[in-house]
Formats: structure tokens, sequence, C-alpha cells
């Protein structure tokens, strides 16, 4: 694997977001929030997934991040 496709925990991935734990849990509860892989038990992100969704939510204006919002709830 490389480094953007590492699987990483949901505690390395919330750091990466700058957000917490229970927000990328109630992401998944709502089906919103990064992409994420299910084994068992455990769930994992793909560094790659992470910062793609990072990158989707760059916005240049208020009215944009207003836009975004509603789009992405």
């Amino acid at each position: 694997m490389t480094e953007d496709t590492d699987l990483i925990t949901e505690i390395e991935a919330a750091r990466m977001r700058c957000q917490s734990v229970r927000t990328l849990q109630m992401e998944r509860l709502r089906g919103s929030g990064c992409r994420y892989v299910k084994m068992g038990r455990s769930v994992r992100y793909r560094r790659s997934d992470v910062l793609a969704f990072i990158a989707s939510r760059v916005v240049s204006s208020t009215t944009e991040a207003d836009a975004l919002q509603v789009a992405h709830g």
C-alpha cells in the first residue's frame, strides 16, 4: 500500500480533520462524512479518503460555505 491508501484509525482520521471522534461516529450514523472501511467491528479510514473529504470542503467565500453546508448537510 502507498501512504495515501494506508488504513488509519478513527482517532487518526479525527486528528487529520481537527474534529472529534464522536463527530466522525455521528457522520457515519447519518451516512455523511468520509468514506470508511468496515472490517468486522473495526472502522478504518483510507488516508486518501480523508484528504479528499477535506479538499472537497475548501471554500473561498461565506456564500460558497453556506451552499456547501446545504449540499452536505
